[in-house]
């Protein structure tokens, strides 16, 4: 081969290797901006939702709770969010009622509920905000917590009952991932 043959040769692989490279490190980049979701299986297998990739599973701390997840705080948070998911018994309002409990209210806004419709399931959502009673364990101690929110979700199941999603932190660190838990709650499938 020619020594312009050879120059010409070593420029087009280093071009190809360049190239290569510039469109691994765009994809790279986008699948670290956008982590694919944790698809998970709820009230017996019935329903089907999907989970913010950042949200850590975690051993739930009690038989009750069927998954928890650990939610990476807000800057300037020092304390996580927690997001835990059970079926349980009683009515909604009871159980809405109990969430309310938990809670010493900060002003008028402090308490907002609404109903969605996702795939022809019915969702309760709930919107708390104040002072927070932290019950790890459902009869455990509680500690006080002060500016914290919890958004809650309700799903009624046609053959399983109802299903309680909860999540609660610091306000901060909960304001930023209400995106995501409402993506999530509108991801919410059922194999009924």
């Amino acid at each position: 081969m020619s020594f312009y043959a050879t120059l010409l040769h070593r420029r087009f692989v280093r071009f190809v290797a360049i190239a290569f490279a510039t469109q691994f490190i765009a994809w790279s980049a986008a699948v670290a901006a956008d982590p694919e979701p944790q698809h998970l299986s709820g009230a017996d297998g019935v329903l089907q939702l999907d989970v913010p990739a950042s949200w850590q599973p975690k051993q739930p701390a009690v038989n009750l709770i069927e998954h928890e997840f650990v939610v990476p705080p807000a800057e300037g948070d020092t304390a996580s969010g927690r997001v835990t998911t059970m079926q349980a018994g009683g009515s909604i309002q009871a159980n809405v009622d109990r969430w309310k409990g938990q809670f010493k209210l900060a002003g008028d806004q402090a308490a907002k509920t609404d109903t969605l419709e996702v795939n022809e399931l019915k969702i309760h959502r709930v919107d708390l905000r104040g002072t927070f009673l932290d019950r790890p364990r459902p009869f455990g101690p509680g500690t006080p917590r002060e500016n914290y929110r919890m958004l809650g979700a309700v799903v009624e199941t046609k053959a399983n009952g109802l299903y309680f999603i909860k999540f609660y932190g610091p306000a901060k660190t909960v304001d930023q991932e209400e995106k995501h838990f409402d993506e999530m709650l509108h991801s919410i499938k059922t194999k009924q």
